[in-house]
């Protein structure tokens, strides 16, 4: 996108005041020809043209046309932030490699039947058809990271960045043609896109893409029978991303001298720890970083992807044996000392007897006997709690990594501070 006028990005932001209070952020600056840099100072500032001025950004964001153009006189390098939850919230579509929210939306979609209405459109700077979705503010939204892939939502507390604003890339924020305040309604979340961005955090990435798209090809009613019973998909991935050959390609690493190598590499370890359940391991292939158009070309059997899956299951004749560990949360013990089982003995025996007379007894410091009985009431209570759980649900507990833990490896890593900012 060619540069834009001073009066051209001034136009911008003050269209994006009807989507919530305006606010300036530091702008991005061309430090040598062909060198872009944050106006902050820092050469290696990882959200360069995203980060407000002023700490109480939130107070001092205005909709007033006039103070808006104080700081364009003011800041003439600035970007522009819009404070959400107040008049819109925004749904960040990135699209990247390993993530990409177009496709994630298009699923959705399909698996419901339904298109999302049209509503106010910002495409980033990126050029690459990462964008911003506004809609009606609804309350049961809050702003979060990474609910699906390449999906963020900034509802109160978050904002995004404004259109009129500069792009790390070069490019400027702008509103999609015939999609900008005026010319379009702001259209209210779909029910189903309310409920997919209202799962709780607990839930991984992988269990929540298990309601996406299900309609597989219909080459994968030509029988594969499975060595084992199939695991959930959060239990297979946390064991992958434990696997750091299985995790390089998953993160769409390249090694070989041809891409079909890869694919075929990454399809060999789903055959492993998928235990040859080709629909499980259709699913989590195709949501790799591997993915390409490619995948969903046809063949003799169906699709390339499912070739490649085929051919990796006769070539995989060993699979994976998951092992029992311990109950997450769980505590090593120590074994007591001899002071403290004397301790305990006599505290059991003599419930009533003070901390003062055992002391006496045992010719300790009334400190040493206080530790020793309060640390086993403690432990005795975490333990009786933990029997409690487990007698309640009767069930084994499943062993995958945290949502946390996901979110870092399935896309890249974002400094605190952009948990709630856009890209």
């Amino acid at each position: 996108m060619a540069l834009l006028s001073n009066e051209e990005r001034e136009s911008q932001v003050l269209l994006s005041r009807e989507l919530g209070p305006i606010f300036p952020l530091y702008g991005v600056i061309e430090l040598a020809p062909g060198r872009l840099v944050c106006e902050c100072g820092k050469l290696d500032c990882r959200n360069a043209g995203k980060h407000p001025r002023w700490r109480n950004f939130q107070k001092r964001a205005s909709v007033d046309p006039n103070r808006i153009r104080d700081w364009f006189d003011e800041f003439p390098h600035a970007n522009y932030g819009v404070l959400t939850g107040i008049a819109a919230i925004a749904i960040d579509v990135d699209v990247r490699p390993d993530s990409n929210g177009l496709l994630t939306l298009d699923y959705l979609q399909i698996d419901h039947g339904r298109r999302i209405s049209y509503t106010v459109d910002v495409l980033t700077g990126r050029g690459n058809g990462s964008r911003h979705l506004y809609f009606s503010p609804d309350a049961t939204v809050r702003t979060r990271a990474k609910v699906l892939p390449g999906l963020d939502v900034r509802a109160a507390g978050g904002y995004c960045v404004a259109a009129g604003s500069r792009h790390f890339y070069g490019g400027y924020y702008h509103f999609a043609e015939e999609q900008a305040p005026g010319e379009q309604n702001m259209a209210a979340l779909p029910d189903f896109l309310l409920s997919a961005l209202a799962e709780t955090a607990a839930k991984s990435v992988l269990a929540a893409s298990e309601t996406l798209s299900s309609a597989l090809p219909a080459a994968l009613d030509i029988p594969v029978p499975p060595i084992a019973a199939p695991l959930p998909d959060r239990v297979v991935l946390g064991a992958m991303l434990h696997d750091p050959v299985a995790r390089f390609y998953w993160d769409g690493g390249r090694r070989n001298p041809t891409p079909s190598e890869d694919d075929f590499a990454l399809a060999a370890k789903l055959a492993f720890y998928c235990r040859h359940n080709l629909p499980q391991m259709y699913r989590l292939f195709m949501r790799s970083g591997l993915w390409r158009p490619k995948f969903v070309e046809c063949r003799p059997v169906g699709t390339y992807a499912l070739w490649t899956l085929r051919r990796a299951i006769d070539h995989t004749p060993q699979t994976w044996i998951r092992k029992e560990r311990r109950i997450p949360g769980a505590k090593r013990g120590r074994r007591p000392s001899p002071e403290s089982k004397a301790i305990l003995e006599l505290h059991r025996s003599q419930p009533a007897l003070p901390n003062v007379a055992i002391a006496l007894q045992l010719g300790l410091t009334v400190k040493r006997v206080r530790n020793a009985i309060s640390y086993h009431k403690r432990a005795r209570a975490e333990n009786a709690a933990l029997l409690h759980n487990l007698a309640i649900t009767r069930e084994p507990v499943e062993y995958y990594p945290t949502q946390k833990k996901i979110d870092s490896i399935l896309v890249e890593t974002d400094s605190i501070q952009d948990e709630r900012k856009v890209g």
